[in-house]
């Protein structure tokens, strides 16, 4: 769980977690996958995560979750990719990897992804094709 200013902003959960003390460098590991939920300003949910495996350097700041990445927001977007990684202090949320946004209206999908950690500006860097979905 990650909050600030007594706000819950992040509940993460998963089936194992392996927690590596190595004091030169200490990292959390989900090894049979991971599920997060970011909650908004109402403290509701306002999308979730899920991949087959994460890990979390702590003095790298920075969390990658890879193997069938699916980002789902209750506004009805899903981000499909097969790793991204949040980097903690820059705030940002990239891949180089293949990449695949499916709106209400349309499929974006191309290499590279870069969004600010709650994904409210998100882009897929070099767009292979959008596809219009007909409602």
């Amino acid at each position: 769980m990650y909050s600030d200013s007594a706000q819950v902003k992040i509940r993460i959960s998963g089936d194992e977690m392996l927690n590596h003390l190595d004091r030169s460098d200490p990292f959390q590991e989900f090894t049979k996958g991971v599920f997060v939920e970011f909650f908004g300003p109402q403290q509701t949910v306002s999308s979730t995560l899920s991949a087959r495996y994460a890990v979390r350097y702590e003095r790298e700041g920075e969390v990658i979750v890879r193997d069938s990445v699916v980002w789902i927001s209750t506004d009805g977007q899903m981000l499909e990719t097969e790793e991204l990684i949040w980097d903690e202090q820059a705030r940002q949320i990239y891949t180089h990897k293949f990449a695949r946004i499916t709106t209400p209206n349309r499929i974006i999908y191309g290499h590279g992804f870069r969004a600010n950690q709650d994904f409210s500006h998100a882009r897929i860097l070099e767009v292979d094709g959008i596809v219009p979905v007909e409602p």
